[in-house]
């Protein structure tokens, strides 16, 4: 499964988080990420769902820890949504460790 850009939504809008969006990209029907620059209480946010399992922001001080954030969330992102389907898969502990690694 492979990212996409979001539909519907521009780098000249804000965000959730009060940013301009950067990048938003989906996984239709699976899951959704969010770069915003210049938000309301730091920098950069990363914004990022499940479908029906979790919705999470997390900040960055700059550019750089911003798309190393980005980027590593986005792999478990992937990586979940290949997953999301599985009878094994334990969505609690997903999103916990999720959760846990990008605070």
């Amino acid at each position: 499964m492979a990212f996409t850009r979001a539909p519907f939504r521009s780098e000249s809008n804000r965000g959730s988080e009060g940013g301009w969006i950067i990048e938003d990209e989906e996984i239709p029907g699976a899951c959704h990420i969010t770069l915003e620059e210049d938000c309301i209480i730091a920098p950069y946010g990363m914004t990022c769902s499940v479908d029906g399992l979790l919705m999470h922001t997390t900040w960055a001080g700059d550019y750089q820890e911003a798309m190393e954030k980005y980027a590593g969330m986005k792999n478990d992102l992937r990586k979940c949504a290949l997953t999301l389907d599985d009878e094994g898969f334990d969505g609690a502990a997903w999103c916990h460790e999720f959760v846990s690694q990008w605070l």
